[in-house]
């Protein structure tokens, strides 16, 4: 489903998703570059993109912060390049969210089908955490009551590296709360390989009231 919704046009994207309720947020993404032929390339873990969904664990942890997981439950994800790394502001994937978890031992253990496709321990690029079910339900905030990722992950690097704890223990003292661990609806998450959209600015932190507001700010390559 996710190959059938990449590189949609403007006219096609408008008539999937016109009018569909939810707000949007949007962010610029640095883990996307444009590569030799011209096309958006992916170095990152989130949103990962493995066993037919968009998930987003491994990054934007403080926009992850500003709603409970229950609440980004038909929200949307606007993900845009950095101008400073591809000229332009491109969409690179647009999604509505489907679930949201506050904890990464209930994602992994509310999707047992996603585990193979997205563990940490298996894939490099992968975004969920395993749990040590020893002590993952008493402290599921706990970068210890989890497996480490492969070494070779993009959060962690060496043996030695403790990027990915972040991914585990964020949180936002404004909030007081964890970042929400999301699930997008693979019905409604379309992806650009192809750059085709684009926005003239966009603010650092930056919000929509409904797709068809940011649809109309989106300006289509011909």
């Amino acid at each position: 489903m996710l190959f059938d919704n990449m590189d949609l046009r403007m006219p096609e994207l408008q008539s999937r998703i016109g009018g569909r309720p939810g707000k949007v947020r949007s962010y610029k993404m640095i883990s996307v570059y444009v590569d030799d032929q011209g096309r958006l390339e992916h170095y990152g873990s989130g949103p990962n993109f493995q066993g037919g969904c968009l998930t987003l664990c491994t990054c934007a942890h403080q926009i992850r912060t500003e709603k409970h997981a229950a609440d980004w439950e038909g929200c949307w994800l606007a993900g845009f390049t950095s101008p400073r790394l591809c000229d332009r502001t491109w969409l690179f994937y647009l999604a509505q969210v489907g679930a949201g978890y506050p904890t990464a031992a209930g994602m992994w253990t509310a999707l047992p089908a996603l585990q193979g496709a997205k563990s940490t321990r298996q894939h490099r690029l992968g975004d969920m955490f395993e749990p040590r079910l020893t002590s993952s339900f008493s402290n599921p905030c706990k970068s210890t009551s989890y497996y480490p990722p492969m070494v070779g992950h993009s959060h962690r690097r060496t043996a030695a590296t403790d990027d990915w704890k972040k991914d585990i223990e964020f949180s936002n003292a404004q909030f007081g709360r964890h970042a929400a661990y999301l699930v997008a609806d693979p019905a409604f998450t379309f992806l650009w390989q192809t750059p085709a959209l684009f926005l003239e600015h966009h603010a650092r932190n930056q919000g929509w009231e409904s797709v068809d507001v940011l649809l109309q700010r989106l300006i289509a390559v011909h």
